[in-house]
């Protein structure tokens, strides 16, 4: 049984940031989504406060692909989903494994970020596990909070 939905019981964090003025901040996601997150995980790596995009770009990717708590397919899977400057990145999952409840967004501000991924999250779990999806990483980039 894979630990790849439960960041605190995982004993992990992904935290990736980097100290620099708030005026050139620069963040990104990259995420390993196989067809079947239930059965194979999924992979995320993301990073705030980065000096430039394709310092984030590629930091976040580093650690999508390091995400050890994945099986090795979907680390191979790992792409940049988006970079961003300014907003808030927030990632929701069901954290018991093998459920597929999963939700990520970048949005303007901490809440609405948030509020995505756990619909996200919701919709990919299905009605039995909904209920259970949470926000697991919320971080703003730039002067956002």
């Amino acid at each position: 049984m894979l630990c790849f939905r439960t960041f605190a019981a995982c004993g992990f964090l992904l935290i990736a940031s980097f100290s620099i003025s708030a005026a050139r901040a620069d963040g990104a996601i990259a995420v390993g989504l196989p067809a079947d997150v239930a059965k194979d995980g999924v992979a995320f790596g993301w990073v705030v406060q980065a000096t430039t995009r394709q310092n984030a770009e590629r930091e976040a990717l580093k650690q999508c692909h390091e995400f050890r708590e994945a099986t090795e397919s979907t680390r191979a899977l790992c792409a940049v989903m988006r970079a961003f400057k300014n907003e808030c990145v927030a990632i929701a999952i069901d954290p018991e494994a093998g459920t597929s409840g999963i939700g990520w967004a970048i949005l303007p501000t901490k809440q609405a970020a948030e509020s995505k991924a756990l619909a996200d999250c919701r919709a990919t779990a299905g009605r039995s596990r909904a209920s259970f999806c949470q926000v697991s990483i919320a971080r703003c980039d730039g002067t956002q909070r």
